[in-house]
């Protein structure tokens, strides 16, 4: 069924036919993504919330799904960090 989702923080985007996953901080609200699988904008919005909340956050699927996903974007993060601080660019 287009148009509602049964996961927590997963709409239908009409405008260009597809799921999108939007998070909540404070008084901001995060554009996670748009997706063509409400299941996949799911496991986004859970991930954001884990890297957000921590271990207390409410997710989608259980928790434990996304154990090795803060050392992985720990690791991209640190990947891309030098190349910017040293200002070099393509």
């Amino acid at each position: 069924m287009r148009g509602k989702s049964n996961f927590r923080g997963v709409s239908w985007c009409e405008k260009v036919k597809k799921w999108r996953a939007l998070l909540w901080d404070g008084q901001k609200q995060r554009f996670l993504g748009h997706f063509t699988a409400d299941t996949d904008a799911a496991r986004a919005y859970d991930r954001a919330l884990l890297d957000l909340k921590g271990a207390e956050a409410k997710t989608n699927f259980p928790a434990s799904d996304y154990a090795s996903a803060p050392a992985a974007a720990a690791t991209a993060i640190a990947a891309v960090e030098p190349v910017a601080a040293t200002g070099a660019h393509a």
